[in-house]
C-alpha cells in the first residue's frame, strides 16, 4: 500500500490517493468520520442499515465490520502507522458523501475507543447504540439458540419470567 502524498496526516473524514498494489491504479480512498459502535443485539445493524439508505452516507465498500480497532495486542502508534490498509476499506464513490464503518466490538473492546481516537483524531464522531441489558441479554440468547449454538432448556424444565413484566417466555 503506498500513499502517494507524503505529507497526508489521517484523521476522520480526510481523503487521500492510494496506490494498493505497486502497478495498481491510483484511487481515493476517504476515512470514516462517523464509527458505529455498539451492544450485540442493541440495533447497531439496523442503524447501519437506515443510514446505508441515506444518499449523503456511504459505508466500507465490502460492507461488513472492519475490526480494525478491535485487536488488544495492537498499539496505537502500530495502527496509526498501517492506517493505509484501513482507509482502502473505504473507496470514495462521491465528493459530498460522508464515510462510516460498523463495528460494535469496539466498544467492548479493551483501547478500541482510544486507538480510534488516536489514529483518526478529535473530529472523529462516535455514535454508541445501547440496549435495556435484560432485553438485550434475552435478545441474544435467542440468537444463539436459533444458530445452535446454545440449546434451549428441555421440555418440562421450570420456565423462568421474561426480560419486562414477569411474563412467561415462550
Amino acid at each position: 500500500m503506498r500513499v502517494l502524498n507524503a505529507s497526508f496526516v489521517p484523521q476522520a473524514g480526510a481523503c487521500t490517493a492510494l496506490r494498493t498494489s505497486p502497478l495498481g491504479p491510483t484511487r481515493t480512498y476517504c476515512l470514516p468520520s462517523l464509527v458505529i459502535v455498539g451492544a450485540m443485539r442493541a440495533g447497531t445493524s439496523a442503524l447501519c442499515d437506515l443510514l446505508s439508505k441515506q444518499p449523503r452516507y456511504a459505508r466500507n465498500a465490502d460492507g461488513r465490520e472492519v475490526h480494525y480497532f478491535s485487536d488488544p495486542f495492537a498499539s496505537p502508534r502500530k495502527l496509526a502507522k498501517g492506517w493505509p490498509a484501513y482507509a482502502a476499506r473505504f473507496p470514495r464513490r462521491r465528493r459530498d458523501e460522508l464515510v462510516f464503518e460498523k463495528t460494535a466490538q469496539y466498544l467492548t473492546s479493551p483501547g478500541g475507543l482510544a486507538a480510534m481516537f488516536a489514529v483518526l483524531g478529535p473530529a472523529l464522531r462516535v455514535v454508541a447504540v445501547l440496549r435495556e441489558p435484560g432485553a438485550r441479554l434475552y435478545s441474544e440468547f435467542q440468537h444463539h439458540c436459533a444458530a445452535g449454538r446454545v440449546a434451549a432448556a428441555p421440555r418440562g424444565a421450570r420456565r423462568s419470567t421474561g426480560p419486562r413484566n414477569g411474563t412467561a417466555l415462550p
